[in-house]
Order: C-alpha cells, then sequence, then structure tokens
C-alpha cells in the first residue's frame, strides 16, 4: 500500500529544495566570479580588470541581493570601467550610465571589512559613480588607484 506524503511535508521538501539551490548557485558563482560578473551583470569583464574577491549579501528584503566584486586593475583601466558598464537598449541608447557621484557614494559604501575581511573606509576612496536605475548600481575607486570595489543590484 502506498503511502503519500503530505500536501505540508511536500511543501516543506519544496522549499527546502530550493533553498539549497539558491545556496550552490551562489557558492559555484564565489568559486567562479568572472563567470557571476558575466551572468549577473550581462557584460563581460573589460579588458585589463581583474576580479579578486567575490562575495553577496541580502539586504533590504528577502528577495533582493546585491553582488560586490573587489577589482583591480592600473588607474586608467579602473577609470574606464563606468563607461564599460552602461547598458544600451537595441537601439545603442545608454541606459542608466554609471556617472561620478563621490558624494552620494560616500554615503553608500558598504561595510568592506564585513563583506571581504579587508579594512576599507571612506575616505580611503577617491571617486565614486552611481548609475540611476531603478536599483543604483555603485562603483568606488580606492586611493592608489590600484583597487576598486563594484555592486551590482
Amino acid at each position: 500500500m502506498k503511502r503519500a506524503f503530505p500536501p505540508l511535508l511536500q511543501l516543506g521538501a519544496i522549499a527546502a529544495t530550493i533553498a539549497i539551490s539558491v545556496v550552490a548557485w551562489h557558492q559555484y558563482w564565489r568559486l567562479h566570479p568572472n563567470e557571476a560578473f558575466a551572468f549577473m551583470t550581462g557584460r563581460p569583464l573589460p579588458t585589463g580588470v581583474h576580479i579578486t574577491a567575490y562575495t553577496w549579501e541580502i539586504n533590504d528584503n528577502l528577495f533582493h541581493i546585491s553582488h560586490y566584486w573587489m577589482l583591480a586593475g592600473s588607474p586608467a583601466q579602473l577609470r574606464q570601467f563606468p563607461a564599460a558598464m552602461a547598458p544600451s537598449d537595441e537601439a545603442g541608447t545608454v541606459l542608466y550610465p554609471l556617472h561620478e557621484s563621490t558624494e552620494d557614494a560616500r554615503d553608500a559604501l558598504p561595510d568592506i571589512a564585513h563583506l571581504f575581511g579587508r579594512p576599507r573606509t571612506v575616505d580611503q576612496f577617491v571617486i565614486g559613480y552611481e548609475s540611476d536605475a531603478p536599483r543604483n548600481n555603485w562603483y568606488w575607486i580606492f586611493a592608489g588607484e590600484s583597487e576598486a570595489l563594484y555592486e551590482h543590484n
């Protein structure tokens, strides 16, 4: 005689499967940050810029995740990053470009020590950028201009 699972147990199994899949997906991205960058942003990593660390964080609600990449490159390459990240529509019109917004970026800088275990503070970045997309993306270049942080929302 077959015994059917009670509906609550079935629902629990489905929820557990989804949760395990999401955690496995994000762990894969941690191990393959270049692939995560291309998948999440829809753009390849600009030439000459490389990823030194990646992490993600659930921030303002259960269904929203911010992705963070620590980037390295020459000062010129890091300063060209915002232009390379500007999305465009089918006609080539640039949508939501990253534009210089150092004062707003100062207030939006996440806790880098918490995210990456690296002490970086608001007085250690030289320029900040933001996009005006429905969920702002942010970009900070740090003193020395060889390291930057990109936040994709």
